[in-house]
């Protein structure tokens, strides 16, 4: 497990072994892929029904909502004003304060982009799912990455990191 830089000042993705891209790209990527997409559609028919979309229009929302995503994270990188902390937010709703580590989610419709939060504008991807129900339970593919998000909490506190400064000599060890 690495963590590398994004093109986003403060932000920074995991890359896990085994995988080919980091979870940033890996998303960015899969969320533009239509085979992907109508095969994923496919498996979550069910879940489609509360939004009253059929699988072709799913897939085109998906696509417009990644392109609208993707220049949130350019504005960001572009314009100090611009705080990562006004683009995470806690993952549970019920939560009103931040913790060290805490667990944060990007929305932009369905797409979620999951993170731990470092510090004040620092923040580490875990990865990234379509959300299509209320709840991360009960699904696979957001039930894993609850795992993720568990799993690189504990290998940060495992190395220490608990701010930005301890991240900062962890990259540099790294």
């Amino acid at each position: 497990m690495k963590i590398i830089d994004t093109f986003v000042p403060g932000l920074f993705t995991f890359k896990y072994e085994n995988e080919e891209k980091d979870e940033l790209s890996k998303h960015l990527d899969l969320w533009n892929d239509i085979i992907f997409l109508d095969d994923f559609f496919e498996k979550n028919q069910n879940d489609l029904k509360y939004f009253n979309l059929d699988i072709s229009n799913s897939i085109n929302k998906t696509i417009y909502e990644n392109e609208e995503l993707q220049d949130i994270l350019i504005n960001l990188s572009e314009n100090s004003d611009f705080l990562l902390d006004h683009f995470f937010e806690n993952l549970h709703n019920e939560e009103y304060k931040t913790i060290v580590l805490s667990k944060q989610k990007a929305k932009q419709y369905w797409l979620r982009l999951y993170a731990l939060k470092i510090d004040a504008n620092i923040y580490v991807i875990t990865g990234g799912a379509i959300k299509l129900t209320r709840r991360m339970q009960g699904r696979s593919h957001t039930e894993r990455e609850l795992q993720k998000l568990e799993e690189c909490k504990q290998f940060l506190k495992k190395n220490d990191v608990f701010d930005s400064e301890s991240f900062k000599e962890f990259k540099i060890n790294e």
